[in-house]
């Protein structure tokens, strides 16, 4: 899903622990022992996770259906 609204972007990442801000673009964070291997790494909190930057481009993000919450975007 395309979201270009900063309002709305900012409240699905405040209500998604999956999510978090790195600048201007949106990370989505999965615990996954086997991260280590992968390229697209990250350990936080000593826990390996999968790591997935969606980057502004263009003033919108996109953002997988499968990643967002439901409830957090009505989906057209």
């Amino acid at each position: 899903m395309k979201i270009s609204d900063l309002h709305k972007m900012e409240s699905i990442v405040s209500s998604n622990p999956s999510l978090i801000w790195d600048g201007w673009n949106v990370v989505f964070l999965e615990k996954d022992q086997d991260a280590s291997l992968k390229k697209n790494a990250a350990f936080i909190d000593s826990t390996w996770h999968k790591k997935v930057v969606f980057e502004n481009t263009g003033g919108v993000w996109d953002i997988p259906d499968s990643i967002l919450r439901k409830g957090d975007v009505q989906v057209r």
